[in-house]
């Protein structure tokens, strides 16, 4: 049941009231009729969020469980759902080919194209191979958390892709405006790039066991490897160089105010650090 539980709080297509209904039928198995009673009186935005806590609390399901769910359904792509998409929808800056019976179906660009031909032709999705079996370091005890949670995010950004795509597809049949087309292009594009980089750590953690750590949600990750890496003499260095970092990127926020770009300096700086300063103290007794 728990399984049940977990994969309607990671459902992102069910609406609010359905989510609550499902919640609140899982959850009176839990508690007695009086508890139950108040959940019963019917759904608000606020009831959904105290009933979401007491599910979680009741059947002790984790945020971290959540972000890590996957669906037993095989996640796969459908044959035949190739579309040309018309490139002024997606290029400003790229002319038409007047060519006769070219219509508005010209060439696109390559991440387009790289879209497109990715449907089209990756075998592996076609057969529905599990993304567990795919990276099979994400059944490893392990496995850092982070990639778990970038899983969801990739099967996030493929269903938001595949939605965009198809409302691409329909909008075009039935002549939709062009902003909106463009709208659903840009989305898709998005998404597909998303997954697509995400994609790209995965095969390199797989390939190499290292942490590429362009997703910023690996950043921390790879600061980590970095520092797990050197050697003592290296970590006395380290420690000296972020100390300095971290108090210039304090100082520029004091100077000149707080930015993302300064906060995360200060965040990464500060973190190496502390790094150093554990494995020092832990391993070396320094």
């Amino acid at each position: 049941m728990k399984n049940k539980i977990i994969a309607v709080l990671a459902d992102q297509e069910l609406s609010p009231e359905q989510k609550y209904q499902k919640l609140s039928d899982f959850l009176s198995q839990k508690i007695n009729l009086q508890q139950a009673r108040f959940f019963q009186l019917g759904y608000s935005a606020s009831k959904l969020e105290k009933l979401e806590y007491e599910v979680q609390k009741h059947f002790e399901i984790s945020d971290l469980d959540i972000a890590e769910y996957i669906p037993e359904t095989e996640i796969q792509i459908t044959d035949g759902n190739i579309i040309l998409i018309p490139e002024n929808l997606y290029n400003e800056n790229t002319t038409q080919n007047t060519d006769a019976g070219s219509g508005d179906e010209t060439q696109i660009s390559e991440l387009q194209k790289a879209m497109l031909d990715d449907i089209e032709k990756n075998e592996a999705a076609k057969e529905g191979l599990k993304i567990r079996e795919q990276y099979p370091f994400l059944n490893d005890p392990n496995c850092p958390d982070e990639f778990k949670i970038l899983i969801a995010d990739k099967i996030t950004a493929w269903k938001e892709f595949a939605k965009n795509h198809s409302a691409l597809a329909q909008g075009i049949e039935e002549n939709e405006a062009e902003e909106k087309l463009f709208e659903y292009a840009k989305s898709a594009v998005a998404e597909f790039q998303l997954n697509d980089d995400i994609r790209k750590e995965l095969d390199f953690y797989r390939e190499t066991g290292k942490v590429l750590g362009e997703n910023p949600k690996l950043a921390n990750l790879k600061i980590k490897q970095e520092i797990y890496e050197l050697t003592e003499a290296g970590l006395v260095e380290m420690k000296l160089k972020a100390n300095k970092n971290a108090s210039k990127a304090k100082r520029e926020i004091e100077e000149k105010g707080n930015n993302e770009n300064r906060e995360k300096r200060l965040a990464d700086w500060t973190l190496r650090e502390k790094l150093s300063i554990e494995r020092l103290q832990n391993e070396f007794n320094k």
